[in-house]
């Protein structure tokens, strides 16, 4: 968490992270670099109330931990975007903050042109926007129903979520209920975890060019007391991923973007002149219908044309979609491409499936989180009776919520019109051979 080292992390917790809107507490995000920055202003100032000394020596530190995790374009783009946003919460929002946040982007594009189509540059710069434009005004708002510790708590994580909602769903990201009260109370025990790691780091390095022992016991000591805040990051992910409403609806394509997109600046119109009553009133109303629209029409099913099977095209590998009645389809492997195979699911309205994996290399499996997203749902999952026993199985029941299911000798199933059956004994043959038998 402090240095974006996720080798140990097990792909379980990695996902639930990314279903909590957790992803950038393990990564070195604007998050990490805004926390070192703020830390080092709130020093410096302490030090010296000059501005432009303070704002010096927090550049220097930002870059000192730059160095140490790796200049890579994600770090540089964090490291921008987290200066601006640490000196918007220290100096105050305004005009000031979004020339500065103007400048670090034009900044950050000179020194890495190629970030300009990066997705993750894209994000940071619609949160650290937000956050200036909305977080006094929300926080101020907010102060009406709450004290001010716990408005300021609860606007930055909303700003932030707000800015990159649009962003998020051009990538396949479905909104979650439990994203913003996630953040709220893990986000908070981050900032012990990049602080008092740092320190390790420094007091180890010390350790080893010095050889004084003390470094050695403060970095053991510190590192131990920082495995708290780290468990706290791991059960909220974990509870935030498996709580209902982990994953909402929301409209596909071009209209779901446009609905988010509207969503937020009705929002930041109705905080921004919440003063005035009228502006506030329908700033709010808009709101609502964006919202009511962007979670109501992945419920709304248009005919998709008459097809029984369709063959999807996901590049290498295979998926299959058997039409069994309306609301229900088949899904014969999943293909690599998750991408390629939302999109053919979105052509084809499909909204409830039924997955047969034939094996599990990463050719017919790895795109199932296709038929979990986009108001999509998986009902049952089976599989060849030798690929029961791949390591690989725990991954899909999981991503599904199914227990994985053996096909045997003479199953059968029906509906609709359609039948499918298991015709034959294939118990002794390779799992790659299975497929033809099993439909």
């Amino acid at each position: 968490m402090c240095i974006r080292d996720r080798t140990t992390a097990d792909d379980a917790l990695l996902e639930d992270m990314k279903i909590a809107s957790l992803t950038h507490v393990s990564a070195v995000s604007g998050t990490h670099l805004a926390i070192v920055a703020m830390t080092a202003l709130w020093l410096a100032r302490w030090i010296s109330h000059r501005p432009l000394a303070s704002t010096a020596v927090a550049v220097v530190i930002v870059a000192g931990f730059v160095f140490i995790v790796g200049p890579a374009p994600s770090v540089i783009r964090a490291a921008g975007m987290g200066l601006v946003g640490a000196y918007a919460v220290v100096r105050g929002t305004g005009k000031r903050s979004l020339a500065l946040i103007a400048a670090a982007v034009i900044g950050v594009i000179i020194i890495r042109p190629e970030l300009s189509t990066s997705i993750g540059f894209i994000l940071s710069v619609c949160a650290a926007g937000a956050l200036i434009v909305l977080s006094q005004p929300m926080t101020t708002a907010l102060c009406r129903w709450m004290p001010s510790f716990a408005a300021n708590l609860l606007a930055v994580p909303v700003c932030a979520q707000l800015g990159v909602f649009p962003v998020l769903l051009t990538i396949d990201s479905q909104p979650n209920l439990w994203s913003i009260p996630a953040n709220i109370v893990a986000v908070p025990a981050l900032g012990p975890i990049v602080i008092g790691g740092l320190a390790v780091l420094a007091s180890g390095g010390l350790h080893v060019l010095t050889g004084w022992a003390v470094f050695g016991y403060f970095a053991d000591g510190v590192g131990w007391l920082l495995q708290w805040p780290a468990q706290w990051i791991v059960v909220v992910s974990h509870v935030a991923a498996a709580l209902p409403g982990s994953v909402l609806p929301w409209a596909e394509g071009i209209a779901g973007v446009i609905l988010a997109a509207v969503l937020g600046v009705a929002i930041g119109v109705a905080v921004l002149g919440f003063r005035k009553t009228k502006i506030r009133w329908v700033a709010s109303a808009v709101a609502v219908c964006a919202l009511a629209a962007g979670m109501g029409l992945p419920f709304i099913h248009r005919p998709a044309g008459d097809w029984t099977v369709a063959f999807c095209d996901v590049g290498q590998g295979s998926a299959t979609v058997v039409r069994l009645d309306s609301a229900h389809s088949l899904l014969i492997d999943a293909g690599p491409d998750e991408v390629k195979l939302a999109d053919c699911l979105s052509v084809l309205r499909v909204r409830q499936t039924s997955v047969i994996i034939s094996h599990f290399d990463a050719d017919h499996y790895a795109g199932l989180r296709a038929a979990t997203t986009g108001g999509r749902t998986v009902e049952a999952v089976w599989t060849s009776a030798p690929s029961l026993a791949d390591p690989r199985v725990s991954e899909v029941q999981t991503l599904t919520g199914h227990e994985v299911q053996g096909l045997s000798d003479g199953m059968a199933f029906s509906a609709g019109d359609i039948r499918w059956e298991v015709p034959v004994s294939y118990t002794h043959l390779r799992a790659h051979e299975t497929l033809r038998y099993i439909v």
